[in-house]
């Protein structure tokens, strides 16, 4: 009787590890399930907007003969506004990034060494009006970028007992400054317009000319680097941006690592994106997506009032780029990248 019971003891508790079993199985397929969904339903946004990217890109080209060979499907055309060129450049730089990196044992040297650099160049005033405003302005851009490419130059010329050793990428933003001047009418100027207002003038639309760049100093004192780079572009405070690869990001409140093959990974990939992130524009730094809702806009006209009668309509003021907008944000990015342009990559070493 007794062993009888023990068995029956035996039986049950097996039954509750077993229970228990499929309970945890259970609740791993459901985060399985759930990640895949995630996925799935990233993956179709990012899908959708990429699409709706592409349509308003083919709209904006559309007649225009210069621009008839964008968008390809062989990677022939070369622009970062195609989706298969921009694919390729970006995973060239990053393998450029990756044998750079074999150089180093370890993690911890490799953030010894590397920074990752922003800089801002030249504000470029554009009009894209009439024909000779646009010619006249693309000039401009182009002397700006191939000033820029001397600049860097001189890096390696000053510092060429360290063998320090970059690569990145020129960015071309198109900048409507009627945007900050409504977020300083509103009270919400943000530090990207006070950088910007250092360097531009009083037009209406700039190309801000400037770079994306991953250094390897090679041992060289962190702090000389620093200021030389500063120097060299002094024209505001921000104009220069330095920083070491962070071991360590905020993910929903928690501290992840960050390893140097995601950070180099997620330097190449924004060294090709295309300029004005999701053909929008940004008034704050590292955003490309809409800074004021309309009820935002609604709420500031009692502030601007006056403002929006003298210059324009309130819905005039979207961050979306209308379709002359992103045509010459293509034309200036071409001048680079078609036929024996330069292209957009610099480099040192």
């Amino acid at each position: 009787m007794g062993q009888d019971k023990h068995e029956r003891l035996k039986q049950k508790k097996r039954q509750i590890i077993d229970e228990d079993d499929f309970r945890e199985e259970m609740e791993r397929q459901c985060k399985r399930v759930s990640g895949y969904l995630e996925q799935q339903t990233a993956l179709g946004w990012r899908f959708a907007e990429r699409t709706r990217q592409t349509t308003k890109i083919k709209e904006s080209i559309k007649g225009i003969d210069e621009l008839s060979h964008m968008l390809c499907d062989d990677g022939s055309c070369g622009s970062v506004f195609c989706m298969t060129c921009r694919k390729r450049k970006q995973d060239s730089l990053h393998n450029q990034y990756k044998e750079r990196v074999k150089r180093f044992n370890n993690e911890e040297e490799a953030r010894k060494d590397l920074r990752y650099a922003t800089i801002l160049h030249e504000m470029v005033a554009v009009s894209f009006d009439n024909a000779i405003g646009e010619t006249a302005s693309l000039e401009d851009i182009e002397k700006s970028v191939s000033d820029f490419r001397k600049e860097i130059k001189s890096i390696d010329r000053r510092f060429r007992n360290h063998n320090i050793w970059a690569r990145g990428t020129i960015h071309l933003e198109l900048v409507n400054m009627d945007l900050f001047r409504f977020a300083s009418l509103s009270g919400r100027i943000t530090n990207k317009q006070k950088t910007l207002n250092a360097m531009g003038k009083n037009a209406d639309y700039y190309i801000l000319v400037h770079s994306h760049i991953l250094f390897d100093i090679n041992g060289m004192d962190d702090e000389e680097f620093r200021k030389y780079m500063r120097r060299k572009w002094n024209l505001s405070d921000r104009q220069v941006d330095i920083t070491r690869l962070t071991e360590y990001y905020i993910d929903e409140a928690r501290y992840t690592k960050h390893r140097v093959s995601d950070a180099i990974r997620n330097i190449a990939n924004y060294g090709y994106n295309g300029s004005n992130g999701k053909l929008t524009f940004a008034t704050n730094w590292g955003s490309s997506r809409k800074v004021y809702t309309r009820q935002q806009k609604i709420d500031a006209i009692g502030k601007i009032n006056e403002y929006v009668k003298g210059v324009k309509g309130l819905d005039d003021l979207d961050v979306g780029l209308s379709k002359g907008e992103l045509r010459f944000l293509i034309k200036a990015h071409n001048l680079f990248t078609d036929k024996d342009g330069r292209g957009l990559l610099i480099r040192v070493l």
